[in-house]
């Protein structure tokens, strides 16, 4: 009995989900914390209806927060002293630029989408994280060779 309760239960949440709008979704989406997605599903309602208020109001505020938290944790990350803790600012910059290509393909909807902008952010970041590794190789390189004078470093 008690098996079959959890059954129905299943199946009742699977049906009630199933009749969701997208603007549902991309609502409960943004609920979840899940930006890029409620940015895709207000998209694709606001493609069936472009009078669709609550869509345009999820597609901007999932924008809004995606980029205002992305970049917040890009400028956090970025200020670590090690390459290691800046590298992870590669996965937002990643994360933002397919955000911004996916709204710029959809149109724009007025929210000045710049993919290209935010890869050129990320490759400047990259470079910028690249050298850090390289000096900090090269800097453990001359630390060994002071340490053993006359064996050559590695």
């Amino acid at each position: 009995m008690k098996r079959l309760a959890i059954i129905l239960s299943l199946l009742l949440t699977l049906l009630f989900s199933s009749c969701l709008t997208s603007t549902q979704l991309a609502q409960q989406a943004l609920s979840e914390g899940s930006y890029h997605e409620a940015v895709r599903l207000a998209l694709t309602s606001l493609q069936e209806d472009p009078d669709d208020v609550e869509a345009l109001l999820a597609l901007t505020e999932g924008w809004d927060t995606a980029n205002r938290q992305w970049r917040e944790a890009i400028e956090t990350l970025l200020a670590e002293a090690t390459p290691e803790g800046r590298e992870p600012a590669l996965g937002y910059y990643r994360d933002l630029a397919a955000l911004h290509g996916l709204v710029q393909e959809a149109g724009g909807y007025r929210l000045d989408p710049d993919p290209d902008a935010v890869n050129r952010e990320a490759e400047e970041a990259a470079a910028d994280i690249a050298r850090q590794y390289l000096d900090a190789g090269s800097a453990a390189s001359i630390r060994r060779h002071e340490k053993e004078p006359g064996k050559p470093s590695p």
